[in-house]
């Protein structure tokens, strides 16, 4: 983290996201570039672009991974192209799965349920 530190101080922002990312702090990472990108403190370049669409995309997967769902759409919606193609491959598509597994799951529960209204519409 020392390293960070001395990036920071001496305005190396590009340093720092490309340590915060080796490190596998993406959380750190994703804030960080956001508010590189809002201040515009970092030149645009390909290279730097590449970085950040890739900690969006890596913060992206762990937001989903932990279920927050909207926070990983978010996030691959500001990773650009790659970004999309995460959304459209791994989340709509677990999404999808998540939402058949609901209601496949407890056929059982959908008829206990009408036998007791029916059961209690004849009291």
């Amino acid at each position: 983290h020392k390293a960070v530190l001395i990036y920071l101080s001496f305005g190396l922002f590009h340093k720092v996201l490309e340590t915060l990312y080796s490190m596998r702090q993406f959380d750190l990472a994703a804030m960080f570039a956001e508010a590189c990108l809002e201040f515009k403190v970092v030149d645009e370049s390909s290279d730097l672009n590449s970085l950040i669409e890739a900690i969006f995309l890596e913060y992206a997967r762990y937001l989903h991974s932990l279920g927050s769902r909207q926070g990983a759409i978010n996030y691959c919606s500001k990773a650009g192209e790659n970004g999309s193609q995460l959304l459209r491959n791994e989340i709509q598509i677990n999404a999808t799965n998540v939402d058949t597994d609901e209601h496949t799951s407890n056929p059982e529960d959908s008829s206990a349920e009408t036998d007791s209204s029916t059961s209690a519409s004849l009291v």
